[in-house]
């Protein structure tokens, strides 16, 4: 895969609906200068999975082939081990994949929209007016979508 075609793989996963494809993450290029941070969303776990193995190390960075190689079979170790989002596990792929890439967050829409961690409760903040954490209601899911299609540019 080229570096074009990675980066086309992220604008498609970046475009996705996450009432669709709801398994995702907020990430973005390590390098220090560079805070820009997209959502990218997944119909399955596995396929969020695949994409950070092999899609974030061709387009965040241009590291060796030997690095990427080395990265992906880390990688792969780690994220085929269990079927969870844990803190720990997201901090061991961070850890894999610091030279090019950094994982603010992974895990599902349905999280993003009423659990209480502190990603999910600021980027709901983020995007009412009057900054309330609280879990995201029916009548707001559309807005919400917006909203995080627009979070980190």
């Amino acid at each position: 895969m080229t570096h074009e075609e990675g980066q086309e793989a992220l604008r498609v996963a970046a475009d996705r609906d996450p009432r669709i494809g709801s398994f995702g993450c907020f990430s973005g290029s390590s390098f220090h200068i560079d805070s820009y941070r997209t959502f990218e969303w997944f119909e399955t776990e596995q396929a969020l999975y695949d994409h950070i193995m092999f899609i974030h190390p061709r387009v965040y960075e241009d590291i060796g082939e030997g690095e990427r190689l080395m990265c992906e079979n880390k990688l792969r170790d780690v994220l085929e081990v269990s079927n969870n989002f844990s803190v720990e596990k997201l901090a061991t792929v961070n850890d894999i994949s610091k030279a090019y890439c950094c994982i603010e967050w992974w895990g599902t829409f349905e999280e993003l929209k009423k659990d209480n961690s502190d990603f999910a409760k600021k980027i709901r903040s983020m995007m009412r007016d009057n900054e309330s954490e609280s879990p995201i209601s029916e009548s707001e899911i559309d807005e919400f979508v917006e909203h995080l299609e627009e979070c980190g540019l």
